[in-house]
């Protein structure tokens, strides 16, 4: 196996003492340096002497968003103002943008980490990266290029959008790897097809896409590959800007094949939790993920919320990929924020993408709309797009809408309507894709 640092290479035990030592350290110094810190942990009649092992994280009070915009436009800071190098901050679509800042030795804390992330995935020195994810006040694009830059590859650094060019170049410099969202990997080889370019075979160096950013299912995983090169693996990777980046945890070589992702447990201290108590679940059971940063300078956070849904594995521990101390969660199935109740049935969004991505027929974009008319109960339509040939043939287009229909009813044990529409009428999605229209909002 081809490791970046040793620390990869840690066992449990190893990792274990690692994470309570550092552990201590940040509850010491988050209560001395950050006020809000200290009055959550004087609230809670909790000193930082009285964590003395990992199970003690319990008793911390969590952090949610709400909590950092609180602290725009600075952030929640354990350093003075003037030590602070890099700035990122959230979208702020839904409130007040979140301030993250950035020593530089979290920064290149942060490039190393991502470095770990390219090099298990398959990157290696001087080949060449398409960096794609956006730049400017978001994580994701500064942290592939310093992480790739740090672990000796080139990069180019093109950024969100430009597609029509991107179909080239990813030919014409011979580009070994892509970092961008799923949905913008479906888009690109969907605008190739149409401008005459096989990305199969004009792509032929192309093996290795590293995506995150949004939830995504195995089903979409598999047909992205389906139409990129022999040999091309499509990979997750999870983090947020709220933890300094798309760098807390990612696929192994081995853990890719069941979608399973290792946490970076030297850096990052992960918990799953019930959503409606905090109480810990067990592995193999769902629930909300928590995330610890144990080396950040600027911004620590001690048990953020993060609102994800994961699972760690049953035996999450002991890859064969020799990662053995970095346990393995399950690939994020989606958000609390987007499970969307219907007639008292919650449906997660990413299990309704995994089984349409898999039927012959759906097209390459869809859509979840739900509605409510006055006096009647709800109504899920999934509105998809059907591929050229069964949008001419009405058979054809027939028996997709009943496949689709039967499916996912079975599955999720709810019935649903179905809405096939021509091909490339929907709209398409450059960063992160928005799937879900409830419609009952607005009643």
């Amino acid at each position: 196996m081809n490791y970046f640092h040793r620390e990869e290479t840690l066992n449990r035990e190893e990792i274990a003492e690692l994470q309570l030592q550092k552990l201590k350290r940040l509850v010491a110094r988050c209560y001395e340096k950050v006020p809000y810190y200290r009055e959550k942990f004087d609230a809670a009649r909790l000193k930082p002497e009285y964590i003395q092992s990992l199970a003690d994280i319990t008793k911390i009070p969590f952090t949610t968003k709400d909590d950092l915009r609180y602290f725009y436009p600075d952030g929640l800071l354990a350093v003075p103002v003037e030590e602070v190098a890099h700035y990122h901050l959230t979208s702020g679509t839904t409130g007040t943008p979140v301030t993250i800042g950035y020593t530089q030795a979290d920064w290149e804390r942060s490039a190393q980490l991502m470095a770990r992330i390219l090099n298990c995935q398959g990157l290696r020195p001087g080949e060449l990266l398409y960096q794609s994810y956006g730049y400017g006040l978001w994580a994701g694009g500064p942290i592939a290029e310093i992480g790739a830059k740090a672990l000796g590859a080139r990069v180019l650094p093109v950024g969100g959008g430009r597609t029509s060019v991107a179909i080239h170049w990813l030919k014409d410099f011979r580009v070994r790897a892509i970092t961008c969202t799923p949905s913008f990997m479906v888009h690109l080889v969907e605008t190739a097809l149409k401008e005459g370019v096989d990305p199969k075979k004009e792509w032929v160096t192309l093996k290795l896409g590293i995506h995150g950013a949004e939830t995504w299912s195995r089903g979409l995983r598999d047909k992205i590959e389906a139409a990129l090169p022999d040999g091309f693996r499509a990979y997750n990777i999870y983090g947020m800007t709220e933890a300094g980046g798309p760098m807390a945890a990612a696929n192994c070589p081995v853990s890719y094949e069941e979608s399973y992702l290792h946490v970076w447990a030297d850096a990052f201290l992960f918990e799953i939790v019930r959503p409606e108590t905090g109480e810990p679940v067990e592995p193999g059971e769902e629930g909300e993920l928590v995330m610890t940063t144990l080396d950040r300078e600027a911004a620590p956070l001690l048990r953020f919320r993060t609102r994800d849904l994961s699972a760690f594995k049953e035996n999450p521990y002991d890859c064969p990929c020799g990662r053995r101390g970095h346990p393995l969660i399950k690939h994020i199935v989606g958000r609390i924020d987007d499970i969307i109740k219907v007639r008292g049935t919650m449906v997660a969004p990413s299990r309704i993408e995994d089984i349409i991505s898999r039927i012959p027929g759906v097209g390459e974009m869809w859509l979840f709309v739900i509605d409510k008319e006055e006096g009647k109960m709800d109504r899920l339509t999934i509105q998809f797009e059907a591929t050229p040939e069964y949008w001419k043939n009405p058979e054809k287009k027939e028996a997709l809408e009943k496949q689709v229909v039967q499916k996912v009813t079975d599955a999720i044990g709810l019935r649903v309507e179905v809405d096939v529409v021509p091909p490339d009428s929907l709209k398409r999605f450059e960063g992160k894709a928005k799937r879900v229209v409830d419609q009952r909002k607005k009643i």
